[in-house]
C-alpha cells in the first residue's frame, strides 16, 4: 500500500461492519481485511431492521446474549494479535443512554438546508425494534436558508430537545412493562413524556447500533 512505502499513517481508513444474522460468520474476516489494508480502526454495529423480512435477523438481545459475549470474546483477542483498534456495540440492554449528537453538540444539515439532531431523524423510515414496528419521522429545528445555525441551535425549542435529552428526561420504552400496550411507541412523533421527537426507542442511545 502507498501509506506503507511512504511511511504514512495517514489518511486513517476506518472499516465498519453491521452485524446480522446473515454475515456474522463473515466478521473474523473483515479483520484480516483491515490488516490487510493498514485500517487504523474496525467497528462493528447491529443492524436496525427497516423491513419486516429482516426484523428476525437482529443479533443482539434485551437481557444475558451468551453467544455474542464469546464470540466479541474471541473477536477481542483477535483484533489485538493484528493491531487494530476495533469498537464493539453493546448486545444486551443496558440503563445507561448516550447520544453521541447532543454529547458532542453536533447536528446534521442537509443538502435542502434543514437541520436535524441526528441522522435517525434527518428522513422518515420504518424501523423493526426487537421485531416491534415503528415509523420515525424526519424533524427539523430549522433552515439554514432561513437562519443562522447559531439561531437554529439556540432556538428554545431545540435547546428544550437537548436538554431533555442529555439529562435523560425522557422515557424508556425498551425495557418498560408497558410497551405492548401503549400506541406512543408505534411512531416517533411523541412519546408519554409529550417529548417531540421521540428517542425513547432509540437503538443508538442504547449503543446497540454505532455511527461512524
Amino acid at each position: 500500500m502507498i501509506k506503507r512505502k511512504n511511511n504514512k499513517e495517514y489518511p486513517h481508513v476506518v472499516i465498519q461492519f453491521v452485524a446480522s444474522k446473515d454475515n456474522i460468520e463473515d466478521i473474523f474476516s473483515v479483520l484480516d481485511i483491515a490488516e490487510t489494508v493498514s485500517a487504523y480502526q474496525v467497528i462493528i454495529s447491529n443492524v436496525i431492521p427497516q423491513t419486516e423480512d429482516y426484523k428476525d435477523k437482529i443479533l443482539y438481545t434485551r437481557y444475558e446474549n451468551k453467544f455474542l459475549k464469546d464470540l466479541f470474546e474471541r473477536l477481542r483477542i483477535h483484533s489485538f494479535r493484528k493491531g487494530i483498534n476495533l469498537t464493539l456495540p453493546n448486545i444486551e440492554l443496558k440503563t445507561e443512554r448516550y447520544c453521541n449528537f447532543i454529547e458532542e453538540e453536533a447536528v446534521v444539515v442537509g443538502s435542502d438546508g434543514y437541520v436535524y439532531p441526528c441522522y435517525r431523524f434527518s428522513h422518515t423510515t420504518t424501523e423493526y425494534v426487537f421485531g416491534r414496528k415503528k415509523k420515525v419521522f424526519k424533524h427539523s429545528f430549522g433552515n439554514i436558508l432561513e437562519k443562522s445555525l447559531d439561531d437554529i441551535y439556540e432556538s428554545n425549542e431545540y435547546k428544550n430537545f437537548r436538554a431533555r435529552v442529555y439529562n435523560n428526561r425522557y422515557p424508556s420504552c425498551l425495557d418498560c412493562d408497558l410497551v405492548d400496550g401503549c400506541d406512543f411507541v408505534r411512531t416517533s412523533e411523541y412519546d408519554c413524556y409529550a417529548i417531540k421527537p421521540s428517542c425513547a426507542d432509540c437503538l443508538w442511545s442504547r449503543r446497540f447500533a454505532i455511527c461512524p
